[in-house]
């Protein structure tokens, strides 16, 4: 496995030969890349703190859900919500239907409940680490303010997690917001029903690393 810094050298070092073969780099330029490779590295040290995690978890065959994971199942169940494990971590699938309005960011008053009963399991288990993933089917994106679809999720993934600090004062520090756009389908587009379902958002729950 590569150390982080010579992953940061390597990096660094293919950005800037790219900005050379244009040209002389000016400091700035030099100062962006630099920045730009710090954060994917960041991002990737951190995916893979959760991998680990959940490595580690999956690899015990007597190990017990973890307790957010059971209150969730408990709470949320028959509210049209699925909750699931993958390893370590807990995922909460919420229907982009019962979320939003064709097109719209304002999250539906029907959602209200669900979003409060995440909320009180978040703020009771505050260790854990939040992604928030926005998903669409594959209609392209018509007119608006999304150019396309990869916007749309995370700007969906992004007005959930508003609603959970704003709304209901879970920390915001906890989150990180993606957008998957239609690249991860778990149904036939092909269908009405399909596209239903891959219109969704997926709060990932992530164990603590501490």
């Amino acid at each position: 496995m590569y150390h982080p810094i010579f992953m940061k050298r390597t990096f660094t070092l293919v950005a800037f030969i790219g900005v050379v073969a244009c040209g002389p780099p000016t400091p700035e330029e030099v100062e962006r890349l630099i920045h730009q490779q710090e954060n994917e590295i960041s991002a990737l040290i951190q995916r893979q703190s959760i991998l680990e995690a959940a490595a580690s978890n999956c690899d015990d065959p007597t190990a017990s859900p973890p307790p957010i994971y059971s209150e969730l199942h408990q709470i949320l169940r028959g509210e049209g919500v699925d909750v699931a494990r993958d390893g370590a971590s807990v995922l909460v699938t919420l229907n982009g239907s019962s979320l939003f309005r064709g097109g719209s960011m304002r999250i539906q008053r029907e959602a209200a409940m669900t979003l409060d009963m995440l909320s009180t399991a978040l703020k009771i288990h505050n260790s854990h680490r939040v992604t928030v993933v926005g998903h669409t089917d594959n209609r392209p994106t018509s007119g608006g303010r999304y150019s396309s679809n990869l916007d749309l999720s995370a700007a969906r993934a992004a007005a959930v997690v508003n609603s959970l600090t704003n709304d209901y004062g879970v920390l915001a520090e906890r989150f990180t917001v993606a957008g998957r756009g239609e690249h991860d389908p778990i149904a036939d587009n092909d269908t009405a029903e399909g596209r239903e379902q891959n219109r969704r958002v997926v709060v990932e729950i992530h164990p603590s690393t501490e």
